[in-house]
């Protein structure tokens, strides 16, 4: 049971999204989304991005490891609709469930509204 419990509070309680960025690229003149992702816990994991898009189409979006504390930035995609972000994770883990294909846990988040960093913002300089 205990190990059941700390199974469920894994990555899933662990990593939270923290903002979506529309950022310029430097050189094709379009804007590109970056997702900020923290760990708030004290593992180490993994992980795999996915951008859902409708449909239950995915496209890969990057892939890595997450430190404890540590927030991370990926490219998620060229601005465009999409319908969630989905993350698989993997990590020490003293439960029974055994990982599938992706990782260990799942975590999915609608799409958020996209933010402009401050240092781009033109309404605030």
């Amino acid at each position: 049971m205990e190990a059941r419990r700390d199974h469920l509070n894994g990555a899933i309680k662990d990593v939270e999204l923290l903002r979506v960025e529309s950022r310029p690229h430097a050189r094709l003149g379009r804007r590109e989304l970056f997702g900020a992702f923290k760990n708030n816990g004290h593992r180490v994991y993994r992980y795999k991005i996915a951008v859902e898009y409708s449909g239950g189409v995915q496209t890969p979006a990057g892939r890595g490891i997450i430190q404890p504390g540590e927030v991370v930035s990926e490219h998620l995609l060229t601005e465009a609709p999409y319908d969630s972000i989905v993350v698989w994770f993997d990590g020490e883990c003293p439960c029974d469930v055994p990982d599938d294909l992706d990782g260990h846990w799942r975590r999915s988040w609608p799409a958020p509204e996209p933010v402009v960093p401050d240092d781009e913002n033109p309404a605030l300089q």
